[in-house]
């Protein structure tokens, strides 16, 4: 059943990945013989369109016309397309008769479809890594990040263990730094994680630092 692209619906193939992928080429089937009242058609025109994640709709990425040959299949290449974790993208394809002849619309036996994955984005933790932190002091947390897209959400734990985690905050957006205010850890060692979102919806793996706490000893002054 054709799928409403913009002002007019021609068959479109909707294709979903589950996951971040980068695709660079598509290679249509076409399913056209030449027999019949159609007739073979003089050219086609191939319109890619993906999901905005702002409105839910389908919007054009790009839109190539060929000159069909005989037999097909037929080859679309295009600018590295991204999507992500959660977007469609739609392939909507047109045929023409010739220069009078108008349009028609076709059908297509298969697409095969070349794509990489996108990689999470890379957490490297710059404090607190080893040393030793005063148990009362507000602790700075900060990490650096490297990879495709950019930074979207961030999530710290902690543990006493190393085994044992528990939530210590989520930062929303690009940050890549927290203050503790005023959280105590108990002495001794405390180990910290974090793990990034990226821009495509790809979740990093946890890495993993830890820092000695300890209580500074009181200064008395005698008079």
């Amino acid at each position: 059943m054709p799928l409403p692209i913009g002002t007019t619906n021609y068959p479109a193939w909707r294709y979903s990945f589950g996951s971040a992928v980068r695709i660079t080429q598509i290679s249509f089937q076409l399913g056209i013989d030449g027999s019949g009242d159609i007739g073979y058609p003089y050219s086609l025109t191939a319109s890619l369109y993906k999901d905005d994640p702002a409105t839910g709709s389908p919007v054009a990425t790009d839109t190539q016309t060929f000159s069909l040959p005989d037999p097909d299949p037929v080859t679309f290449t295009f600018p590295s397309l991204t999507l992500d974790t959660t977007s469609n993208f739609y392939i909507v394809v047109k045929y023409n008769r010739d220069p009078a002849g108008g349009e028609f619309i076709g059908d297509a036996r298969s697409a095969t479809i070349t794509y990489s994955a996108i990689p999470a984005l890379t957490p490297s933790i710059v404090q607190p890594r080893g040393g030793s932190i005063d148990v009362g002091t507000d602790t700075l947390f900060s990490w650096q990040s490297s990879g495709a897209g950019t930074q979207t959400k961030a999530e710290l734990q902690w543990s006493s263990n190393g085994s044992t985690w528990q939530n210590l905050a989520t930062i929303s957006g690009n940050g890549q730094t927290w203050q503790s205010g005023g959280k105590v850890f108990p002495q001794g060692t405390t180990y910290w994680r974090i793990r990034l979102t990226s821009s495509y919806g790809v979740v990093s793996e946890w890495v993993q630092a830890s820092f000695t706490t300890a209580y500074s000893p009181a200064v008395v002054t005698l008079t």
